[in-house]
């Protein structure tokens, strides 16, 4: 039940900020699919403690109530499982770094033509343009060059810290739900890439 309820999303997403996404729009009643990659699966699975019969906490927290399937998207029939799935879809949200779908042949306009309805949410570090949009964005990367600038700012070269742990990352997946929500709420509209 929920505002989301017959909203179909695919999630392309792993580790934070994208299954953040997908968790919240979950929560608001969607039927999100999120898809791990093999081998190995999301990179929240093997994180340590802590952890519930070998299963990580952080994983388990951010893709509560959703469904999932895992498959080898460097594969013909991969990529076919998938492209089945968005052709039926609403919305797909993916964080993986600029440029790595469109060489999978999974990008936005490829989506587009399989889908013309279909809302493409990508979640990036740095964004989609600018000097850092081919760089992968994590939490304590852009702590430490965010502290590296405010250490030399204030003249602190021995005494930088971290700062509060993940939440960069969490909530740079907390915008993408709101703006997918918002998105396909008039189900007249083509497609959209946000």
């Amino acid at each position: 039940m929920g505002p989301l309820k017959g909203i179909k999303v695919i999630e392309l997403a792993q580790i934070m900020a994208g299954p953040t996404c997908g968790m919240l729009l979950a929560d608001m009643g969607a039927d999100v699919i999120k898809v791990e990659k093999l081998p190995g699966g999301d990179d929240t699975r093997s994180y340590s403690e802590p952890a519930v019969k070998g299963e990580s906490a952080a994983f388990m927290i951010l893709n509560r109530n959703k469904r999932g399937i895992a498959v080898n998207l460097k594969t013909a029939g991969g990529l076919e499982v998938v492209k089945r799935l968005l052709a039926g879809a609403d919305v797909v949200t993916e964080n993986y770094r600029k440029g790595t779908l469109e060489k999978l042949g999974l990008g936005y306009d490829v989506l587009q033509a399989l889908n013309p309805r279909l809302i493409y949410c990508a979640i990036s570090g740095y964004g989609r343009t600018g000097p850092y949009a081919d760089k992968g964005g994590f939490d304590l990367i852009a702590q430490g060059v965010n502290l590296a600038g405010i250490a030399h700012i204030l003249e602190l070269e021995h005494r930088i810290t971290q700062l509060e742990s993940d939440n960069a990352r969490l909530m740079s997946g907390h915008t993408p739900p709101t703006r997918t929500a918002a998105g396909r709420t008039n189900t007249n509209t083509n497609g959209e890439q946000l």
